[in-house]
C-alpha cells in the first residue's frame, strides 16, 4: 500500500511537472509574442519618432519662411507708412500754395477791376476833352 502511495504520488508529481512544463512553454511562447510586440512597438515608435522629428524640421522651416516673409511685409507696411505720410505733407503744402494761389488770383482781380474802373473814368475824361476841344474850336472857327 505504501508502494501505491508512492506510485500514484510519483504519477501525480509527473502530472504535476508536465503541467508545469506546458505552463513553462506556454509562458515562453508568452514571452516571445511579448518580445516580438515589444520589437513590433519600437520599430513604431522609432518610424513615428522619424516622422515626428521631420515634422519638426518642417516646421521649423515653415516658421523661418513665415518670420523672413513677415519681416519683409513689416519694412513694405513702413515704406508705405512714411510714403503716405510725404504724400499727406505734399497735398498740404499743394493745398497750402492753391490757398495763396487763390489770394494772388483775386488780387490780381481786383487790380484788374480797378485797372477798368480807372480806363473807364479816362476814356469819360477825354471824351468830355474832346468835346470842350471841338467846342472851343468850334468857337475858334467862328
Amino acid at each position: 500500500s505504501c508502494v501505491v502511495q508512492l506510485r500514484a504520488r510519483a504519477l501525480s508529481a509527473e502530472e504535476e511537472a508536465s503541467m508545469a512544463e506546458g505552463k513553462v512553454v506556454k509562458l515562453q511562447q508568452d514571452i516571445q509574442i511579448l518580445e516580438q510586440t515589444v520589437g513590433e512597438g519600437r520599430r513604431m515608435l522609432h518610424h513615428k519618432l522619424g516622422d515626428a522629428d521631420r515634422e519638426r524640421i518642417q516646421l521649423s522651416e515653415d516658421n523661418t519662411r513665415l518670420r523672413s516673409e513677415f519681416e519683409g511685409i513689416q519694412r513694405m507696411l513702413m515704406q508705405a507708412n512714411e510714403e503716405l505720410q510725404d504724400a499727406t505733407t505734399s497735398v498740404s503744402t499743394l493745398q497750402d500754395a492753391s490757398v495763396r494761389s487763390e489770394k494772388r488770383e483775386r488780387a490780381l482781380h481786383d487790380k484788374v477791376d480797378v485797372a477798368l474802373s480807372e480806363a473807364s473814368e479816362l476814356r469819360c475824361v477825354r471824351e468830355s476833352l474832346e468835346r470842350q476841344i471841338k467846342e472851343l474850336n468850334g468857337e475858334m472857327q467862328q
